[in-house]
């Protein structure tokens, strides 16, 4: 609303760019604050770790990888509760439960949107952004108060350079891994290599994860939508006093509520030994969202059949100078946020969960921030559709979103099923790592 709209009208705003070019510059936004960690994240894994590195600059991706170092995974074990029931406590499932815990509670501060609409439209936007600011100010607060009580995992120095070593010697031995193994260097080749067969596995783990996390690219453009052309949207229906931009909070409402069911449905699975691996966890929720994606176009279809613009939403003389949207109520787009909310859920907790879990212990963080590296390529995509997120070309460029996005959710799942089969064995390396420390 800042960019898009000017000062004065219907709608709330500032600087009066119009939809394509508020968009435009919302995906660079968007692009440069998902470009930056990937620095930061060097700099944690390599020197300053993940504590200090998020109380200088709380920069999302070191507070993913911080927020997984709280959990010390160990192998399953067996225990026995008061009642006299045996129980597995199992450590993939734990991590999953935490990430599926922060979510969720990152979605009830979301609903803090609420608020800032309501000073955008009632005061004005700089008391917003001062609300914002204040709560940034305070996690700094806590984070500080509460230093003696969290994990800090202290750098092991730079491992970055040894994973390139580890990539060059592949190269010039058949394009694979594994015949950069020190083993397999001294049997064939009579060599000596400063690494470890279990460091290559590590690695070979970790690409897995890259792999997987850069497939992500259309599923972060269909989640943009959310944050500039959604809003949009809802800006030509009639609001009925309600700020458009406020509606996208029903997103947050809609992960509160499914979130625990989801966990539900994921426990209920796992009792009954039912297979649903992040790889199919993934590919449903690329489904969710291109399911969304072609609600928001059916959305658009509606306003452009509706007087009185029609496919000029308040741009012709009928509006009254833009004061007159569209005569079709706002809450047929709530839909589209509780189907975005499925695929928020599925995606962003696996994606977080998997680039942790799957990373080698020394370059979690530099995982953690290719999957902002992917929001930040997903954003550029943005930039490049910017030109026709406007009347009425919009309603073309949600459908071919929803599209491209099921085509790729077939295609990930077709490519990295496997990957599935083979989770528990890659999650047990952490477990073996634990025993033979023990010894």
């Amino acid at each position: 609303n800042y960019m898009q709209n000017p000062r004065g009208a219907a709608i709330p705003g500032a600087l009066g760019l119009g939809q394509s070019m508020a968009t435009n510059i919302f995906n660079a936004f968007f692009l440069f604050s998902f470009l930056t960690p990937m620095a930061f994240a060097l700099l944690s894994d390599i020197y300053s770790g993940r504590y200090k590195s998020l109380i200088a600059g709380l920069v999302y991706t070191m507070e993913q990888g911080f927020r997984g170092d709280q959990y010390v995974q160990k192998k399953p074990q067996l225990l026995r509760h008061k009642n006299g029931e045996h129980v597995i406590v199992d450590g993939t499932r734990t991590l999953q439960l935490l990430y599926n815990l922060y979510y969720w509670f990152t979605n009830i501060a979301a609903l803090s949107t609420i608020v800032t609409t309501f000073l955008e439209k009632e005061v004005d936007f700089w008391a917003a952004y001062a609300l914002c600011t204040v709560c940034l100010c305070v996690s700094i607060v806590i984070l500080i108060v509460f230093a003696g009580r969290i994990v800090k995992v202290e750098p092991q120095g730079n491992n970055l350079p040894m994973a390139i070593k580890v990539g060059l010697c592949a190269t010039r031995s058949g394009w694979k891994l594994d015949h950069s193994k020190q083993s397999y260097q001294t049997v064939h080749h009579g060599a000596t290599v400063p690494w470890s067969d279990k460091f290559v596995d590590e690695l070979k783990r970790g690409l897995m994860a890259c792999r997987v996390i850069v497939s992500y690219l259309i599923f972060y453009l269909c989640v943009n939508q959310m944050f500039n052309n959604l809003v949009s949207q809802a800006g030509q229906m009639n609001l009925h006093g309600v700020p458009n931009d406020m509606i996208q909070a029903f997103s947050g409402v809609a992960c509160i509520l499914i979130g625990p069911v989801i966990q539900y449905l994921y426990s209920f699975l796992a009792k009954r030994r039912i297979a649903f691996g992040p790889i199919a966890r993934i590919g449903v929720a690329f489904v969710f969202c291109g399911g969304a994606m072609a609600y928001a176009a059916g959305v658009q279809k509606l306003i452009y059949n509706t007087k009185p613009c029609y496919d000029r939403p308040r741009a012709c003389p009928a509006s009254e100078d833009g004061r007159l949207p569209n005569d079709i109520n706002v809450w047929v787009q709530i839909p589209v946020y509780f189907v975005l909310a499925v695929g928020e859920i599925f995606g962003f907790v696996t994606a977080s969960e998997y680039a942790y879990s799957k990373a080698p212990p020394d370059m979690k963080t530099i995982v953690q921030a290719l999957v902002q590296l992917t929001a930040c390529v997903g954003s550029a995509l943005g930039m490049a559709l910017s030109p026709v997120a406007k009347d009425p070309d919009v309603l073309v460029m949600y459908a071919c979103i929803a599209g491209v996005m099921v085509l790729a959710a077939v295609l990930f799942y077709w490519r990295f099923e496997k990957y599935d089969k083979i989770d528990e064995e890659m999650n047990q390396m952490d477990f073996q790592e634990t025993v033979e420390s023990a010894r």
